[in-house]
């Protein structure tokens, strides 16, 4: 089994020994930093190697639960994934559980999460549907795409409040995947 480090940050419940990380519920108190570059959400800091855990450097879907430290506030839960960084891993945290907890940047909060090996599930809108259906070698290209980039693409088409919007999506949707 791979070396552990040590958990960093105000606290962390230490990993048994011979725990098995993808079943086990990690649990720690993280502070919520700023939003970095490109980003619009907060972030906490996983306080764990993800490398020597979960044997890759790359995103880690979990499940989980965050709460005020001073457990105030009912936990939001949470389906992310653990990102990478050059500082490590971390949860992003929207600006909506913030609120709903009455956190700021820079306060504490408790998370728990484990890992997440379901499929991931999302539901294609039906003028992503019909656009693909058009194209039978663009209906593959999409399929062929990462669940996560395809469930993010039918977010953004589904996401709009026109039914003119969502065409125009699908359409723009179709140009991508033309261009590569």
């Amino acid at each position: 089994m791979a070396k552990r480090t040590a958990p960093r940050g105000p606290w962390a419940e230490p990993l048994p020994a011979g725990a098995d990380p993808r079943t086990h519920r990690f649990r720690f108190v993280g502070e919520v930093h700023p939003p970095m570059g490109a980003m619009i959400w907060n972030r906490v800091h996983f306080p764990w190697s993800v490398a020597e855990l979960f044997g890759t450097k790359g995103r880690v879907r979990v499940v989980g639960s965050l709460a005020r430290a001073d457990a105030t506030a009912e936990p939001r839960p949470f389906e992310r994934a653990l990102n990478p960084s050059r500082e490590g891993h971390f949860v992003l945290i929207s600006h909506d559980d913030l609120r709903a907890l009455g956190v700021n940047v820079g306060e504490l909060l408790v998370v728990e999460l484990q890992h997440d090996a379901r499929p991931l599930q999302f539901t294609e809108p039906e003028e992503v549907t019909a656009a693909l259906n058009l194209e039978p070698e663009l209906r593959a290209a999409f399929d062929a795409l990462a669940p996560g980039k395809r469930r993010n693409l039918c977010h953004w088409v589904a996401s709009a409040k026109r039914p003119e919007t969502r065409a125009q999506r699908a359409a723009d949707l179709l140009t991508k995947l033309v261009e590569g």
